[in-house]
């Protein structure tokens, strides 16, 4: 009988009672401040910063019809988001593009504008130095692969926004492409919610369907 009266529980492992604070504890939680939203630095962007924002942790899928600048849109959106905010630094995987060489290009074109002289490639190659890496390998990689070098490049380098561009571009180890997308999506918001970063996915559909209703 004793040994049913003065007993200790046994935790629940991960399981948390969420009322056992004290009251100094519930002040200070309330006293939080709200976490930040990041916004793309500019006035071109006030239409978009009045209806959409991200915060730390969140995965953002990007899609739309093939063609259409979604890899360029983003390109933008990084760029205006690391010039309005000195924190920012960026990583890229984007097998999309062709070579390492052509993703700079890319990127240049986008912070200087066309036509522009050496000077101004200088100053574009100094704006992105320790501000914008990309992760480039010469065969197709796992989501597994992708976020394990996100990890190094947080430890490493305190990157704490991502881009993958496109997804289609990774290899996929399963038959049920369905059930493997779930996972992964689930994975990289794991990832985000886990390091506290920003995780950016660029998803092209696979068919369009037209004005005819034909799949194309």
């Amino acid at each position: 009988m004793e040994a049913c009266v003065d007993y200790i529980e046994f935790p629940i492992e991960n399981v948390y009672d969420y009322g056992d604070l004290t009251d100094e504890q519930i002040i200070a939680e309330r006293n939080k401040p709200a976490k930040k939203t990041l916004k793309p630095y500019g006035k071109r962007w006030d239409r978009l910063n009045d209806i959409f924002s991200v915060i730390r942790g969140q995965l953002t899928v990007v899609t739309g019809i093939p063609s259409m600048g979604k890899t360029t849109f983003l390109h933008d959106y990084t760029l205006s988001c690391i010039k309005g905010d000195d924190s920012i630094i960026a990583s890229y995987y984007t097998p999309e593009s062709n070579t390492k060489e052509d993703h700079k290009e890319q990127l240049i074109e986008q912070i200087v504008g066309k036509p522009y002289d050496n000077k101004e490639v200088i100053q574009a190659y100094k704006f992105m130095k320790g501000r914008f890496y990309g992760y480039w390998v010469d065969k197709m990689v796992t989501i597994d692969e992708v976020i394990e070098t996100f990890e190094a490049q947080v430890m490493r380098y305190g990157t704490n926004f991502f881009v993958i561009d496109a997804y289609n571009k990774l290899k996929k180890t399963g038959k049920n492409s369905i059930n493997e997308s779930s996972q992964d999506l689930a994975k990289l918001t794991s990832f985000a919610q886990r390091r506290g970063v920003f995780v950016f996915l660029v998803a092209h559909p696979r068919k369009m369907v037209d004005s005819d209703g034909e799949m194309k």
